[in-house]
């Protein structure tokens, strides 16, 4: 999870406090953690989460996010790495990373388990219990508020770009991927009515546009959107998509102009230079020139490391006679690209690269692309509650936590509001291969070409 300030002096000393602070509960190992001190409060298809409602003061106003059985994805150390490896640069705002990986007993995810066969789960999720054999969880700022003036909601805003790349199907030019995988999603009956949200309205800097997004995300939220209520049952936050229309004008205002949250993660989203279409090709040059290069690392002796040595000096010029004639043409389309768009220069015939040249070139868009691929899938918390403008503190409670939470305050119509402001579900998507989505893309594209005919590619 990423919490988020405003740049300046004074946002510095508190980003360094809150560092400090999210230390409380600092234990890699909860061995003394009791279920019944965690409380049920909602759930997606992949995670269950918790809040602590015991009495240690290190654990108050934490959450506990644990994984279902049957998730395959990354490893809560995983995550909290990629987080502290890949914060973005905002130019108004800067990030804190706060998440923590804490290992739990056996016992204690059994003892969870037993909790929620009592708890109000959603009715299609009630089959899918915890993942006992992962004893790993995420800790994490609660950043919901219980007060009846306050709002939270979640956002999952998806991919803001359409492909820079030249060589694309030329649909994505024109439509964004969310939008593409509407109809098919309808197409294969997973949806009774698809969305009319565009993340390319959201991410457009522009009011009106901001305003329709919301507006659709309102009208049909799928998983896209909550509205957390300040309602609760047996410590269960409801949820209710809508949004008045006041608030919904001063989050159009908060998106628009307070906050750099829009710019920050389409800069991410930017990371992916090439598509999933151009990582694909070169992938599948990468898969050719790894066995070879695998096993002449295995050799110890001189000659091997000569050998290994060889190899990867090696013109792909060399090795462009064992490669079919559509994987050549592939090459020929898009690693001129990501040679200008990786090292600065263009060069035309990229059979001068070394092995190793192509094979550092290969690792670093690869790392961009998943961390790209993480951030397009991540959700967006926005919490916010109104602060008494005669005496510049909080009307209700502060926000849950024993420490003081990074923060962005709002002066809007004559009221001031507080805003906590955080990134989250930055699971690295690093453990699916590149073919995984290059296949679900063509899917998506070409199921959309058949709904909207050919039409739309002249």
């Amino acid at each position: 999870m990423l919490l988020s300030h405003p740049r300046g002096a004074a946002s510095a000393a508190l980003s360094a406090s809150s560092q400090g602070a999210t230390k409380c509960p600092s234990q890699d190992w909860l061995g003394t953690a009791v279920p019944a001190e965690w409380a049920y409060i909602a759930e997606g298809g992949a995670n269950v989460i918790f809040r602590y409602a015991g009495s240690s003061e290190s654990l108050a106003g934490w959450v506990m996010r644990v994984r279902k059985r049957g998730v395959h994805g990354a490893h809560p150390k995983d995550i909290v790495d990629f987080a502290e490896q890949n914060i973005p640069s905002g130019s108004r705002d800067a990030y804190v990373q706060v998440a923590r990986a804490a290992k739990v007993a056996l016992e204690f995810l059994v003892g969870l388990n037993a909790l929620l066969e009592s708890a109000h789960r959603p009715t299609h999720r009630r089959d899918t219990p915890l993942d006992t054999t992962l004893m790993w969880v995420l800790l994490l700022p609660d950043v919901t508020s219980p007060e009846v003036a306050s709002l939270c909601i979640e956002l999952k805003p998806k991919n803001s770009i359409l492909p820079s790349t030249p060589h694309v199907h030329p649909i994505k030019r024109s439509v964004c991927r969310f939008c593409m995988h509407q109809h098919l999603k309808q197409a294969q009956g997973k949806l009774s009515q698809s969305s009319q949200y565009c993340p390319l309205d959201l991410f457009s800097n522009d009011r009106g546009r901001i305003a329709r997004a919301l507006a659709s995300l309102t009208a049909t939220p799928q998983n896209n959107l909550r509205v957390f209520s300040a309602v609760a049952t047996q410590g269960v936050l409801s949820t209710d998509q809508v949004i008045q229309a006041r608030r919904m004008d001063l989050l159009v205002e908060i998106l628009h102009s307070h906050v750099g949250l829009l710019d920050d993660l389409k800069t991410m989203h930017a990371k992916d230079a090439l598509d999933v279409e151009g990582m694909f090709a070169l992938t599948q040059l990468h898969d050719v020139l790894v066995p070879p290069m695998a096993h002449a690392s295995t050799l110890t002796t001189s000659s091997g490391t000569d050998q290994f040595a060889a190899k990867d000096s090696l013109p792909l010029r060399d090795v462009v006679a064992t490669l079919s004639s559509d994987m050549q043409r592939q090459l020929d389309m898009h690693l001129p690209h990501a040679i200008s768009t990786k090292l600065g220069c263009f060069r035309e015939d990229w059979t001068a690269l070394s092995v190793g040249e192509f094979l550092n070139l290969y690792r670093a868009l690869l790392d961009d692309f998943f961390v790209a691929t993480t951030f397009k899938d991540c959700s967006v918390f926005l919490s916010l509650r109104p602060i008494s403008t005669a005496t510049s503190t909080p009307r209700h409670a502060p926000f849950p936590g024993a420490w003081p939470m990074p923060r962005h305050t709002i002066s809007w119509e004559g009221e001031t509001y507080e805003l906590v402001v955080a990134i989250v579900d930055l699971d690295i998507k690093s453990y699916k291969p590149v073919a995984a989505y290059f296949h679900l893309d063509h899917t998506i594209v070409e199921a959309y070409a058949v709904h909207v005919g050919h039409s739309s590619l002249q």
